[in-house]
Parts: structure tokens; C-alpha cells; sequence
């Protein structure tokens, strides 16, 4: 990439992962910012972190400075409405503060299926290491000054500048708005009466000029409305495409400093994730033994009273075992098998059915001493290296299977037994997939539904299957492709959507526990729709990547069948 210094940098692009609200693959804005020799991007999702770690390891690997921050809804007593401010990570300190206030705003701010902080939150404590900004007509800021409340604004600026200092910025905008033009010189005069630093924005919720539409679309399936419904009030205007550096240097030529002062704040956003370290969680033996120890002396115990009296026997299995132990305490999983047995122990206690075991886990002679697996490795000449292998180390991963029944009250144990806010299940992403994009895509234009379920019956069912090998693999689908403009319509706007994010989940089974609070890590986040509590914000890769351990139990019916 060319050694120049940038023009401008795109601080506050929102991806597919702010669900509904943007049509940008994080790949896709990378080689943009490739494409224009622009060396650093922030991607801020609207009340979460979901993408941070993707984006991060992408951007590095591409040696393009990622800026990590977020876009949050913010409530104040000085309106009725809920506003907007983005906050951007300068360091360690201020991703977890970042973090903290997420998750704060899905256990205590959220309602009505909407996450918020209250700006009272907000301190000079909880908010070191962070960059705040105001912009945009939902911006806490600008929303005032649009209502008129100028004073409101003034003050509320001051107590910004009191928190954050030197690191408060009001953006401002040219997205072909009613109000923009106003807004902006209201932006002005505050920025001046305040000496708070302009930034120039353009908020891109689609790559390219073109996209407009497909962006229209994904709004309208997210809200369940149709494109021609003329009284739909539309956010977002076609203006919000990621420009390039010369095209936003154009637009804001009359208010230079304010491309400046985005390459400025890049150069201050220096965050850097951790992935070279292994965070196990914590687990407490009885005083007067180190881990190590414990886990030693159970082993040993459960081995007494697995094997009989067979000399030559007993020396096969003494050997192994002390091999795997080897093993486990050298590379740190002491702990991890500890943690373990416990839950199954316990379970087993509480007449909650387990499994005998399953994957690689039964070929340790550890586990089966433990009671973690009900399979003899040695018996079935199972190989312990293909579950902890010292010479390719990766994290070990039982799975454990739990009647469907009693599941969640294993999992309520171990949120009880290591902390709850140490505790919590996993977040998945659900994406659009071929056969419902295109439903979706036939529904959002007003084509009739019969005609569009034909279309979508086309397409094979095949897991995974795309538009693209549909369209090589059937032949009437290709065909009706080829000669009918509605089906042309139907499947080009679709194959603009497919695959994006179009929904937040819950893992069916993973678990992570963290030596320390979940929100150190990453912040978490409540499923709409599901109860259980709250789930990581970071997907099953991204928590792995991060060195968090993650516990599987999957929910068996068999096991609930054999019980009853």
C-alpha cells in the first residue's frame, strides 16, 4: 500500500452485522479501502461488537489499520427520543469500557426489544480510553440543536468535554437530507461556541453508488414492508455509499479540517485484540492442593476403581494415565478437565442423564477416570493424541450430551457454581440463505405469491446451495432466468442479499467460561424472542480465536427417552 499520507478515513462504516441496517461485507469494505490506498477503517455496528474480531483479524491480515468502535443508543432527560453517539476504542482500556457499557445496556437498558445507556452512565471512569461522537440528525448532539434546544446542546457538550476531555467530535455530514444543509450550520456554530472539533462523515450502509436498492431491500425484509409502500419512512438516502477520498475531499473541500481530523483520530486508535494467550477459567481445589495436585489425586482414585487386581493390567493403565497427565498439566488444561467433571458429577447427582461421550474425548484415559466419559480408551485402543496432541496444541473440547430436559439446569449450575457474569451462552448468526433471499426478495417488490413460490421451488434443496449453482443446476430456473423480466428482477436483487447476516441466535450447545468477567472479553448480548439470558457477542470462532474455552452440552432426546 502507498506511503501517503490519506485525505480522509471512513470512522463510522456500518457492515451486514447491524442487522437490517446495512448491506457492507466486511471483506468487501476492506478492498475498497485497498482499492483507494486508504490506510485505516472503523467499522462501528449500531449497539454491538459482532463483527469486531472478523473485522480485526481481516483488516490485519490485509495491513489495514482497524478502528474498533460502536454506534450506541443513548437516552436522556433532555429528550424524548432516543439518540445516537459513537464511540471509538483508543486502547485496551477503552475496549473494555466500550464493552462494558454494551453489556450494561442489554441487562439494564434494554426495552421494548431495544438496547440503550443512560448518558448518566457516562464518567470520566467508565469512559477512559474512549473517543465519543455525536452526529448525524439521531446524534445526542445534533438532535437537539434540530429541535431547537440550543442551550440544551451547550451543556450537554460541556459535560461531554468534562467526561472525554479533548476526545469529543461532532461529525457532520451531506447525505442529501431535507435538513442537512440546516443542520450542518447549527453543527457549525456549536462546534465553534464549543471548541469541539469537527469530523466528516458520510455513514455508509452500501458499498457501491449502484446498491441503493439492495439496501432498500434488506430494510424492507427486516420491517416486514414492501419497497412501493409510498408512506414508509426511509432512514437512509443514496448518498450513503463508501466514497472514496477523493469524493468526500470534494464534498467537505469548504471545511478541510474536518478530513483532517479523521486521520487524526486514526492515528490516536491504536486497540489491539489478544490472540496469542490461552484465558482458562479459574477453578478452586480444596485448600492445601494446587490444581495440578487435585487433578492428579482424582485421577489416580478413579483409576483404583476402575481397574482390578490384574499386575500386568494395572501397570498398562498407571502408564497411560501418567502420560495424559503429563500432557494435560504441561499445555494447562488441569483446570479444564476439573471444570468438567464437576458439571457432569453433578448432573449424574441430580439423576440428570449423560452420555457415555462422544468425538475425541473418549480416547482419554483421564476423562474416563474423572467420570467425564463412560468409555475405556484402553479397552478400545482409542488414542489420547487425537483429543490433546502436545505437539500441535488446540484447545480440547468435550462434548457432552445432557438430557434435553435437563440441560439448562446443568448450565444454570455452572453459572452459578463460576459467577454468572463469567458464564454465558454463545451467540450464532443466521444468514439469508438461497431459497428464503429469494422469497423475501419476491415479497419485499409486490410479485404474487404463487408466482415467487415457484421461483423458489426451483432451487435444489441442498444444504448450502446458492443462487449461482442453482441457476447452473436447474435448468428451468435458468431458463426462466434468461426469458422473464420479473424472475430476472427477482433473482438479481436476491443474489445482492444472499448470505448476509439476517439474524442473531443462540448456539445450540456452546458455553464459554472466563477466568473474569465475559465483558473483559467481549460484550454480551440479549436474543430477542429467546429466554435464557444473555449470549456472547462473539461467535463460537471469534471466542476460540480470543483463547476462551468454549464447553459444548448438547441437548439429547434419546437420553430424556431412556429416563422415562
Amino acid at each position: 500500500m502507498i506511503k501517503k499520507e490519506p485525505s480522509f478515513i471512513h470512522l463510522d462504516v456500518f457492515s451486514e452485522y447491524s442487522i437490517g441496517q446495512s448491506i457492507i461485507r466486511i471483506e468487501s469494505a476492506l478492498d475498497k479501502c485497498f482499492e483507494d490506498h486508504m490506510p485505516a477503517l472503523g467499522i462501528v455496528e449500531h449497539n454491538n461488537l459482532f463483527s469486531a474480531f472478523k473485522f480485526y483479524k481481516k483488516a490485519v491480515h490485509l495491513g489495514i489499520k482497524p478502528i474498533i468502535g460502536a454506534n450506541i443508543s443513548v437516552q436522556t432527560d433532555l429528550s424524548n427520543l432516543i439518540c445516537d453517539m459513537t464511540f471509538l476504542c483508543k486502547n485496551s482500556t477503552g475496549y473494555k469500557n466500550l464493552s462494558h457499557l454494551i453489556t450494561r445496556s442489554y441487562i439494564e437498558g434494554y426495552w421494548n426489544d431495544q438496547a440503550s445507556i443512560d448518558i448518566d452512565w457516562l464518567n470520566e471512569k467508565n469512559s477512559s480510553g474512549l473517543i465519543a461522537i455525536s452526529g448525524g440528525n439521531k446524534g445526542l448532539i445534533q438532535s437537539l440543536l434540530l429541535s431547537g434546544k440550543t442551550n440544551d446542546a451547550a451543556d450537554q457538550l460541556k459535560k461531554l468535554h468534562a467526561i472525554f476531555f479533548n476526545d469529543v467530535y461532532l461529525s457532520i455530514q451531506r447525505l442529501g437530507n431535507n435538513r442537512d444543509e440546516e443542520l450542518l450550520h447549527k453543527t457549525l456554530e456549536c462546534s465553534f461556541s464549543s471548541n469541539t472539533p469537527l469530523l466528516a462523515a458520510n455513514n455508509p450502509r452500501f458499498l457501491n453508488k449502484g446498491d441503493y436498492l439492495a439496501l432498500d431491500a434488506r430494510v424492507c425484509i427486516d420491517q416486514s414492508d414492501v419497497i412501493d409502500n409510498a408512506k414508509r419512512i426511509k432512514d437512509y438516502t443514496n448518498e450513503q455509499y463508501f466514497k472514496t477520498q477523493e469524493e468526500m475531499s470534494n464534498l467537505f473541500s469548504d471545511i478541510p479540517e474536518a478530513l483532517t481530523n479523521t486521520v487524526n483520530i486514526a492515528k490516536k486508535c491504536n486497540f489491539k485484540f489478544t490472540t496469542d494467550q490461552v484465558a482458562l477459567p479459574a477453578y478452586l481445589p480444596p485448600k492445601g492442593l494446587s490444581v495440578e495436585g487435585y487433578l492428579k489425586r482424582e485421577a489416580k482414585q478413579g483409576l483404583d476403581q476402575l481397574v482390578d487386581e490384574n499386575e500386568k493390567l494395572t501397570k498398562i493403565y498407571n502408564q497411560r494415565l501418567n502420560t495424559e497427565l503429563d500432557i494435560i498439566i504441561s499445555t494447562g488444561f488441569s483446570g479444564y478437565f476439573l471444570i468438567v467433571s464437576d458439571f457432569v458429577k453433578w448432573s449424574r447427582a441430580k439423576n440428570i442423564p449423560v452420555g457415555p461421550g462422544r468425538g475425541s474425548g473418549p480416547g482419554s484415559l483421564v476423562a474416563f477416570c474423572l467420570g467425564i466419559t463412560d468409555i475405556d480408551p484402553i479397552r478400545y485402543d482409542l488414542l489420547f493424541e487425537r483429543f490433546l496432541n502436545p505437539e500441535r496444541i488446540s484447545m480440547p473440547d468435550f462434548d457432552i450430551d445432557f438430557c434435553v430436559k435437563g440441560r439448562d439446569q446443568v448450565i444454570d449450575y455452572v453459572s452459578d457454581q463460576y459467577g454468572s457474569e463469567m458464564v454465558s451462552q454463545i451467540i450464532t448468526f443466521g444468514t439469508m440463505s438461497a431459497k428464503a433471499v429469494v422469497r423475501d426478495v419476491g415479497r419485499i417488490l409486490g410479485y404474487p405469491f404463487g408466482m415467487v413460490d415457484q421461483i423458489a421451488k426451483l432451487i435444489p434443496f441442498e444444504i448450502g446451495i446458492t443462487i449461482e449453482n442453482a441457476l447452473k443446476k436447474e435448468s428451468e430456473l435458468n431458463e426462466r432466468y434468461e426469458n422473464e423480466e420479473e424472475v430476472q428482477a427477482i433473482i438479481n436483487l436476491a443474489l445482492q442479499l444472499e448470505g448476509l447476516v439476517r439474524n442473531a441466535g443462540k448456539h445450540a450447545g456452546g458455553v464459554v467460561i472466563a477466568p473474569s468477567n465475559l465483558s473483559d472479553f467481549m460484550p454480551l448480548y440479549t436474543v430477542e424472542g429467546v429466554e435464557g439470558g444473555t449470549v456472547t457477542q462473539f461467535d463460537k470462532d471469534d471466542v476460540e480465536s480470543m483463547g476462551l474455552i468454549k464447553f459444548d452440552f448438547l441437548g439429547l432426546k434419546t437420553l430424556t427417552v431412556i429416563q422415562t
